[in-house]
């Protein structure tokens, strides 16, 4: 893996970037009430634009920290720039999108137009919501539906118990079969695959053996989709130390995203890595998954360092964008995710973004930011 400081692009670039900045402001604000519209760089100057998509491609595909967005997405059509994944920091290298079905159109055309930027749109599959939805079924709509846990004497064959059938499987290859078509059905660029589970080895046997069934499915559908799909980006986001599916899946992921979110420091951040540094993990694609504070919440106090800056706890974007960029021998610290990056338009009094855009100059110095 390659996530060295990314090298300053060419002298010519800054040019295209302070250019860029005349137009962003006008762009990003709320002016859609006041019916006044903007002429953008592209229609303004179509061959300093593409120098400046060129520029940005160039950069995402060289060395650098990889900042990962996740992004609370709305059905409905965007009220303002604030709903938009267009209007994240251009050099955002993913979005994750929370909500990944019944997108409307303009997150479509969104998806398409950061693409050109290099910026990449995913979605999830979180193996513990399916099995909530699989508890749901079962107390509700499935009530009667699925085969009798208890065992059962074979008809004929006295004393001969069958097996018990665990009618998760077929409940969870279902929802593999509807989460894995969303994938083409809005041309998505990957999948961040989510799984935490619990320590296998604080299992009984029958309960480990069911669970490795469960793991062999679900992993197993999400390596066939690859393996289908090269060129797809696939994350793995959790506690690699809880997989019981071959380890070397890890190996086709781009990236293992290790949620991070109630670290207060640089210890809580390395600790919760090297927990997942069992065998067969690879140490060499490692993100911290931080969080934007709440807008909302004000018991909710993730989002913050213990640190102080101006009096104030640091935002936890900006400390752990510290923490990628100092030294460590145990593991390669690639870069950062961010949930609720959405919050981020707000913070900013001056510039929209404003802590996302700091955590991205902090660990990738360059023109670009």
């Amino acid at each position: 893996m390659n996530i060295n400081k990314y090298n300053p692009l060419k002298r010519t670039a800054v040019a295209v970037f302070a250019t860029m900045a005349l137009f962003s402001c006008s762009d990003w604000t709320e002016t859609e009430s006041l019916g006044i519209k903007t002429p953008t760089l592209e229609e303004e100057n179509s061959a300093l634009y593409e120098a400046y998509i060129n520029s940005l491609n160039e950069y995402k595909g060289s060395e650098h920290k990889v900042v990962i967005t996740k992004f609370d997405n709305k059905q409905s059509d965007p009220s303002g720039q604030g709903e938009r994944i267009a209007a994240l920091p251009d050099s955002v290298d993913y979005v994750i999108l929370n909500d990944a079905d019944n997108l409307n159109s303009a997150t479509v055309q969104d998806m398409q137009d950061i693409r050109k930027k290099g910026t990449r749109t995913l979605f999830s599959i979180d193996y513990s919501v399916i099995e909530k939805d699989y508890k749901a079924f079962i107390e509700n709509e499935g009530a009667g539906e699925t085969p009798d846990n208890g065992a059962e004497t074979t008809e004929g064959n006295e004393g001969e118990v069958e097996p018990e059938v665990d009618g998760f499987l077929e409940f969870c290859g279902q929802r593999m079969d509807y989460y894995l078509g969303l994938y083409q059905k809005y041309g998505y660029d990957g999948i961040n695959v989510i799984y935490s589970g619990i320590d296998p080895l604080a299992l009984p046997e029958a309960d480990k053996l069911q669970l490795e069934a469960r793991q062999q499915l679900f992993f197993g559908r999400i390596e066939e989709w690859k393996n289908a799909n090269a060129n797809a980006v696939l994350f793995f986001e959790g506690k690699p130390q809880n997989l019981l599916y071959d380890k070397s899946l890890l190996n086709k992921a781009s990236f293992i995203i290790i949620p991070a979110e109630d670290g207060v420091n640089r210890e809580d951040l390395l600790l919760a890595v090297n927990m997942s540094l069992v065998e067969g993990v690879p140490t060499d694609r490692f993100i911290f998954g931080v969080t934007i504070p709440s807008l909302t919440d004000s018991k909710d106090k993730t989002g913050y360092f213990e640190a102080q800056e101006n009096g104030k706890p640091m935002y936890a974007v900006k400390g752990a964008a510290l923490v990628v960029i100092s030294s460590n021998d145990k593991f390669v610290q690639a870069g950062l995710c961010i949930s609720r990056s959405q919050n981020d338009y707000y913070f900013g009094v001056k510039s929209n973004y404003k802590n996302i855009k700091e955590a991205i100059s902090i660990m990738n110095p360059s023109p670009l930011n």
